[in-house]
């Protein structure tokens, strides 16, 4: 009975381990998508001229949103965006503040400064299905039309994904994009950064 039960855990940790390394040798390029939210109000500030300075400010993971790995938890090939992430970030937060009517240029005297401290994707194995957990961090700026700081804040959130059985770039992806998409929740929900953009 005791040799059955270990011939079994020997079982289900190989078993594990083949799900989740999976081609953990060959590196994956994600399409990060972001949808809008739906239904949002016009802010005071519609119609008021805003650029946007969005800076990759990672100490870890540049270049990539995270790795794969094989079934010991052990990171292997790389995941990347198959754009900046400075650029994804960018469109996103574009996107929410053209929905509030806000308008965007390349130049404006009105500013929005937004460092990335963090984006990526960490994989946990388990016995038989993993987790994949996204996390997206950045601190944020408002500056008014002469150049007086409005709002200076941070955001961070985290979006877990169960029971994936395979450590890939499509996993990884949801998860971040799930993160990003909490993180400008928060960040629309807090009443200092819209009223620096309304009384920017």
């Amino acid at each position: 009975m005791k040799m059955y039960a270990v011939i079994r855990r020997v079982l289900v940790c190989a078993f594990g381990a083949f799900l989740l390394s999976a081609c953990a040798l060959t590196e994956d390029i994600v399409d990060l998508n972001y949808d809008p939210m739906k239904g949002v109000q016009q802010l005071d500030s519609a119609g008021k001229q805003f650029q946007i300075a969005v800076e990759d400010a990672r100490a870890e993971h540049q270049g990539r949103i995270g790795a794969k790995i094989n079934g010991f938890g052990v990171e292997m090939a790389d995941i990347r965006s198959s754009v900046p992430v400075q650029e994804y970030v960018t469109q996103a937060i574009t996107d929410e503040l053209i929905q509030r009517g806000l308008v965007i240029e390349g130049v404006a005297d009105r500013r929005i400064e937004l460092a990335i401290t963090a984006l990526h994707n960490n994989f946990q194995s388990g016995a038989f299905t993993g987790t994949a957990r996204g996390i997206a961090a950045f601190t944020v700026k408002v500056l008014g039309s002469t150049g007086a700081v409005l709002f200076d804040g941070a955001v961070t959130e985290v979006h877990v994904v169960e029971d994936i059985v395979l450590a890939s770039g499509e996993n990884a992806g949801e998860a971040v994009e799930g993160a990003l998409t909490k993180a400008l929740i928060s960040l629309f929900l807090n009443d200092g950064f819209v009223a620096a953009l309304e009384g920017a």
